[in-house]
């Protein structure tokens, strides 16, 4: 059985709706791809986000250096040495995580198909992972676009992540 990953836009959402997303879901760890982990929802800028979450007992991990968007083309930045490390970091503590609970990734654009998420997602589903969109409460899409949709060879990846 393939283990299991969400993904998460915060968008225009209340604070006490995105909480009770991640608890309904069993989230006890997010992390956030957002390349400048800022606001204008005061609660969803980087400190506040992570106090909120510790309160709550649900871990934060900042990856956006790595894997934030807002590049010129997220797919050429793919195959980059930064790229490859941020998936690397990604994989290991997914695979630490999701032994006690689900690990959550967290960007601003609610609507996955328009965020760099999608990339993201395309990749773990290539390497066996079952991707979840969750779009809002109760709402969720199962992610199903493998990395050739986007004209990228998985072998290339599953090789240079194969000592995740």
């Amino acid at each position: 059985m393939a283990e299991i990953i969400y993904t998460i836009g915060y968008d225009a959402r209340e604070l006490e709706e995105f909480l009770d997303i991640l608890e309904k879901y069993s989230i006890g760890l997010v992390i956030d791809v957002r390349r400048w982990p800022k606001s204008r929802f005061q609660y969803y800028s980087r400190g506040y986000l992570e106090n909120i979450l510790a309160s709550k007992n649900i871990g934060y991990i900042w990856l956006g250096k790595e894997l934030g968007g807002f590049r010129g083309g997220y797919i050429e930045y793919m195959v980059s040495k930064e790229f490859i490390n941020g998936a690397r970091r990604l994989l290991k503590i997914v695979k630490e995580v999701n032994s006690k609970h689900f690990s959550c990734i967290l960007c601003r654009e609610r609507i996955p198909w328009r965020c760099h998420r999608r990339f993201l997602a395309s990749l773990l589903y290539s390497l066996g992972y079952k991707v979840i969109h969750i779009i809002g409460l109760g709402h969720v899409v199962e992610h199903n676009y493998p990395l050739e949709h986007y004209g990228l060879d998985p072998k290339y990846f599953i090789e240079k992540l194969a000592n995740a």
